[in-house]
């Protein structure tokens, strides 16, 4: 593996031209430059002028490329998340405790950051439900509350048939390891910051 390290995107764009260019007409090697989303048609630039043009050189971003090929899923944004987390605050209003909505709705992308984060760690609301047992005052109700909104907000995207970005990401090892158009192939991770 090679890595270089550069100041600038465009130097970033030359560079990835410059590795593709060699085998920018031969169509027996595939190649995927993985990048992020706002350098995807800088890059897609850069290559082309370079080489004038290839039929097997594809330039994407993580999120494109697994939308793909993940097609059957709803995916909601992190705006979506947000909105999905409100609707269930609004749902459950009645029955929290403490995490009212207010005139703020800020509170419900807060939740979201919160469900993302535990997620992330891979704590479930199964997890959340036994330590809310063995707590006690504020600090119960709080965890009850969360528990309630981050149970019905997994409910809600099985029903959906949705994946949150933390969902989505984490299809990603079994995907690639799964897709065949990869499969020798030629990698380029491009401008990462």
């Amino acid at each position: 593996m090679v890595i270089y390290t550069t100041k600038t995107t465009s130097r970033i764009s030359q560079i990835t031209a410059e590795l593709v260019a060699p085998f920018a007409r031969d169509l027996s090697t595939r190649y995927y430059v993985f990048c992020e989303d706002k350098n995807t048609l800088s890059l897609e630039s850069a290559i082309a002028q370079k080489t004038g043009g290839s039929f097997n050189v594809t330039v994407t971003s993580f999120s494109r490329y697994l939308s793909q090929g993940l097609s059957s899923y709803k995916v909601l944004s992190k705006t979506g998340s947000a909105l999905t987390v409100f609707r269930i605050m609004s749902d459950l209003s009645s029955s929290l405790a403490r995490l009212k909505l207010t005139n703020n709705a800020s509170i419900s992308s807060s939740i979201y950051q919160l469900i993302a984060q535990l997620k992330s760690a891979k704590v479930t609301p199964m997890d959340i439900e036994k330590i809310v047992g063995e707590e006690r005052g504020a600090l119960s109700t709080k965890l009850k509350d969360i528990n309630a909104i981050y149970a019905q907000y997994e409910k809600v995207l099985k029903e959906e048939n949705a994946l949150d970005s933390n969902s989505f990401y984490s299809l990603m090892p079994a995907f690639i390891a799964g897709d065949e158009n990869l499969k020798g192939a030629r990698v380029i991770f491009a401008g990462f910051s």
